[in-house]
């Protein structure tokens, strides 16, 4: 059951954009080094309250710029709340320059066989500092119910079923950039140690577009 849903991630990421790489940093992680290229440190807090039994979980980060990158991101989060929400530690690996976090493709799912998709249209600009360890805020993203044609949905139309029922199709991301920056260094630090002795820049500059 669960390699079926883990299939169907693995299907839809490779078909929206192509993984080509995995986070910079991996759970227990205790040697860092930042002489190539910088770390990028965003967290994520994704809900769905259009339907709450749908939380979103994070598959992939596509990030446009001085390289353009997908980033595959870790489908277990670093904290889930059953009905409510999911909070990730997200960490680029990316050279100086500027870039954009265009979006963040999402699957949730009601047993193994009932998936539905959607897309976090992000659209943040971050520039990237040389040699450095840099926190952009955390970005806090739900899903409520459309009220303007002129709002995206948060997903499209195929599977009927599923994309209506998740409230995807119906509904529509709100998104906003939060600095948070105490509490969310602890989390990453107690995650990858390595990060405990080494200086993390607060670069707020996550704008969305």
């Amino acid at each position: 059951m669960r390699r079926l849903g883990l299939l169907a991630a693995l299907v839809f990421c490779l078909q929206v954009t192509g993984c080509t790489k995995d986070m910079a940093l991996i759970k227990g992680q205790t040697d860092i080094v930042t002489s190539g290229n910088s770390i990028v440190l965003m967290p994520v807090n994704i809900s769905n309250k259009s339907n709450p039994g749908f939380t979103p979980c994070l598959l992939q980060a596509k990030i446009t710029g001085a390289e353009n990158q997908s980033v595959n991101l870790d489908v277990t989060p670093f904290k889930a709340v059953e009905l409510d929400h999911n909070e990730y530690l997200l960490s680029f690996s990316l050279s100086p320059g500027q870039y954009t976090v265009s979006e963040l493709s999402c699957m949730a799912k009601a047993g193994p066989f009932f998936v539905a998709t959607c897309m976090v249209p992000l659209n943040a600009a971050i520039t990237v500092n040389p040699n450095s360890i840099q926190y952009v805020g955390q970005v806090n993203t739900y899903v409520k119910d459309r009220t303007d044609d002129n709002e995206g949905r948060a997903g499209g139309l195929f599977p009927i079923l599923q994309q209506t029922t998740s409230g995807f199709f119906n509904g529509t991301f709100v998104t906003k950039i939060e600095d948070r920056y105490e509490e969310d260094i602890a989390k990453y630090r107690s995650e990858f140690p390595g990060l405990e002795k080494l200086k993390i820049e607060k670069t707020i500059s996550l704008t969305p577009r």
